[in-house]
């Protein structure tokens, strides 16, 4: 990531520019160009055959779901990732 720009920080695209990158823009207003895959648009579920984006509701409560049910090695590894999508759509994980 550029200097300045943290790993998982909130940013807005503001436009694309040639070679596979974009210029982000965050919070305080400061421009960054990143590559493409170093921008996290989120995650889709599929849930009944239908896809759903991580910000719909039906996917939160999938992901408070998974959540609870999760078992085996990867736990931690897994629950900080489902907390993290909960997190950054504004529901407490």
């Amino acid at each position: 990531m550029p200097t300045g720009l943290a790993n998982e920080q909130a940013v807005t695209v503001t436009r694309g520019v040639e070679d596979m990158k974009a210029i982000v823009r965050d919070a305080t207003g400061a421009e960054f160009e990143v590559f493409y895959w170093q921008v996290d648009v989120g995650r889709e579920f599929n849930i009944g055959g239908e896809h759903y984006h991580e910000s719909h509701p039906r996917a939160i409560r999938y992901v408070r779901g998974l959540l609870a049910r999760l078992s085996g090695d990867k736990v931690a590894e897994a629950s900080a990732l489902l907390q993290f999508i909960l997190r950054r759509n504004g529901h407490d994980a």
